[in-house]
């Protein structure tokens, strides 16, 4: 594996003290998923990083840093998947088997980590990076036995916050709107969960930006700049974060 020091990425995300008492006392956290390029093919993203706590400048730090997972766990809607991981960098497959173990060899895509199944039933395959201290997972797909996956990972960010409570590496929902994914009856479920801001370092062209949240202005603000853009409450999560290769 690479033994060079891992590029850091950081996003800063400031709130005026009147957006910051108001998001406070109403029980808001700042919430982030990362986007990669991959096939759907029931692929989901998970909730990645949950801000500790909100505070006029909040910063999210991330290297270029990977960690390939695999789990028995079902992927379903809220439920934290349980990974088991193992160190990898870009260009490699790992042969996985039934029990989450195998050898990595260098094979695959020069910018993509790559799985191949041994095992023989189905087994769920995702990506990890190190957000803070820990690394954490943003990204699950079922990977059937004698099959490949290739995954991209993407210096691609999604923030919104939430009053909904959301496990770090829990399935996420259809939307923002319905992060939970239950079924919406009236406007609680879509009231409890701003608008999100996609961020995309790659073309941003550098490795650090700043943002800013502000509910007198409307919210969200990144001077207009083409690598970010407002997500709606209902646009599909799926669509947004897993991006064709």
């Amino acid at each position: 594996m690479s033994t060079l020091d891992p590029i850091r990425c950081t996003v800063e995300i400031s709130l005026p003290p009147a957006t910051l008492e108001t998001l406070s006392s109403q029980s808001f956290e700042l919430y982030a998923w990362k986007a990669v390029q991959s096939s759907q093919g029931e692929g989901r993203p998970l909730v990645w990083w949950r801000a500790p706590s909100l505070a006029p400048r909040i910063p999210l730090a991330w290297t270029r840093t990977y960690q390939a997972f695999g789990s028995h766990d079902e992927i379903v809607t809220r439920r934290v998947v349980h990974p088991v991981s193992t160190p990898i960098d870009l260009g490699f497959t790992w042969f996985i088997g039934d029990t989450l173990s195998g050898p990595i060899e260098r094979e695959g895509a020069d910018n993509a980590v790559s799985f191949s199944s041994t095992a023989m039933e189905a087994i769920r395959v995702g990506l990890a990076q190190p957000v803070g201290e820990e690394f954490a997972t943003y990204c699950v797909f079922p990977l059937n036995t004698t099959f490949g996956r290739l995954i991209i990972p993407r210096d691609t960010v999604l923030l919104a916050f939430s009053n909904l409570p959301m496990p770090e590496g829990s399935v996420s929902g259809r939307s923002l709107a319905n992060p939970l994914g239950r079924e919406v009856e009236d406007d609680s479920v879509l009231a409890s969960t701003s608008p999100g801001l996609l961020i995309d370092l790659e073309l941003a062209g550098m490795p650090e930006v700043s943002v800013r949240f502000d509910l007198a202005r409307g919210g969200w603000d990144w001077g207009g700049f083409s690598w970010g853009r407002q997500v709606a409450i209902n646009e599909p999560l799926v669509d947004v974060l897993i991006l064709d290769p």
